[in-house]
């Protein structure tokens, strides 16, 4: 079987339809904004995307699967272009790159929703990919499960994980940063272990995002009165 050339790759675009599904077309009938379809419609979408990016940053999930899919695989799309892909074929796409992930080249990741600023990444277990809905819009959900939703879903390679992972947070979220400020403003000082225990408890933060928020608090060097002390006389 003939497969797609590196000449050819950067030729293709890809939108996503309004109803979500995956369109190709290349560059020779595309405008500014739409893609048009060799059945006479076209897509007006902000979701445009040409291949021929290389992985010299973290890609999102959309970004990731149009320019890191292997030829191979694209020769999947070749009698769809100007139309939709079916179905079954994006499955096959999402199967080459989550494959990837799962053999320990690239590693993917999310924030969680609600999204708070300056949120954690959230590293999704290679070995249990299959329990989560990995949709083109950047989110991220359990099957069957509400409320376990993350957004922003991103590609990294090991070494681009390693520097995310190790890196510390460089402005703990507001809420977070307001809630510790708050537990060290009153006369009774909560212990370091104990206010970042019950900062994640109240906000939801992550260890770092509370130990973040802590370091940014000068009260907590102050001492305020033990509990039990009696009031001056």
């Amino acid at each position: 079987m003939k497969t797609l050339s590196e000449p050819d790759i950067p030729t293709l675009l890809f939108a996503i339809t309004p109803q979500g599904e995956l369109a190709v077309e290349r560059v020779t009938t595309r405008d500014q904004e739409a893609i048009h379809l060799a059945g006479g419609g076209k897509i007006i979408t902000r979701t445009i995307r040409q291949r021929g990016e290389r992985l010299l940053r973290p890609l999102p999930y959309f970004a990731a699967i149009t320019d890191m899919t292997q030829a191979e695989a694209l020769e999947l799309i070749r009698p769809y272009i100007g139309f939709v892909v079916p179905g079954r074929v994006v499955n096959e796409l999402r199967l080459f790159l989550l494959r990837r992930v799962m053999d320990g080249q690239l590693v993917l990741a999310g924030k969680k929703i609600p999204l708070a600023a300056d949120a954690s990444w959230h590293r999704f277990d290679p070995d249990n990919l299959s329990a989560w809905d990995f949709n083109f819009d950047g989110t991220a959900s359990v099957w069957g499960v509400v409320g376990q939703t993350y957004c922003s879903v991103t590609l990294f390679t090991p070494e681009q994980w390693a520097k995310v992972a190790g890196a510390p947070p460089k402005q703990p979220p507001e809420a977070v940063l307001n809630w510790m400020r708050a537990a060290y403003s009153a006369p009774v000082k909560p212990k370091a272990k104990a206010a970042i225990a019950d900062c994640m408890k109240a906000t939801g933060a992550t260890d770092r995002e509370a130990r973040a928020a802590l370091a940014q608090v000068p009260e907590r060097r102050k001492r305020g009165k033990p509990r039990g002390s009696r009031p001056n006389s």
